[in-house]
Formats: structure tokens, sequence, C-alpha cells
């Protein structure tokens, strides 16, 4: 009976991984998109606009929402990684949650060091 649970135990371990390798990647993905001549530029220049537009000391508070949306890819990719874990693993597992973020953190850590891609 021990080795049952282990298996599975370790099975959810494999699964939490694979998903969170996915949203690094995933989250690579979309900041390479962002890159000049892509897809997602407009959307990378309109975040960068913004991050000019509110300069002033009194509009800075609103900065700070300009990063989870893509400006950094660490926040981004918490935010991917969040989503998904919720759509595709499920709520009843969100203990895992916090687990799954910091994993998620270093994959996209290694990606970024391994394809030398400049915050």
């Amino acid at each position: 009976m021990t080795e049952l649970l282990e298996v599975v135990a370790m099975g959810k371990v494999v699964m939490l991984g694979l998903h969170c390798l996915m949203t690094a990647l995933l989250t690579m993905c979309i900041w390479k998109f962002m890159a000049r001549g892509m897809i997602f530029r407009r959307y990378y220049l309109l975040l960068i606009y913004y991050w000019i537009k509110w300069h002033r000391k009194k509009d800075r508070w609103k900065r700070k929402w300009l990063k989870p949306i893509g400006l950094c890819y660490y926040c981004y990719g918490t935010w991917v990684n969040i989503v998904s874990f919720i759509l595709f693993i499920g709520i009843k597992n969100i203990d895992m949650i916090f687990f799954s973020i910091a994993i998620n953190y270093i994959f996209i850590e290694i990606i970024q060091k391994t394809l030398n891609i400049k915050h």
C-alpha cells in the first residue's frame, strides 16, 4: 500500500514539474514574441508607452500593474503559471501553488540563462 502512495506522490511531482516547465516555456515564448518584428511587439510598445506616460510622482502607483501583464517575464510567468495551474490541475490542489510558482521561477531562470535572453 505504501508503494502505491509513493508512486502516486511521485506522479504528482512529475506532473507539477512538467506543468512548470511548460508554463516557463510559454512565458519565454510570449516574451520572444514581443521582440522587434514579432506579433506581440505592439502590445509591448503599448506597455512601454504607459510606463513612460506615468513617470510623474502622482501616477507612479499605476506602473506596478504593467510588470505582471507583460513588462517583466518573471512577474508575467507567475500569472501564467497561476492561471494555467487552476485551469489544468485544478483548484482542489491549490496547496501546491506556491511550490509551483517557485519551480516556475527556477525554470524561467534556467531558460533565460540558456538562451541568453536580456531582461
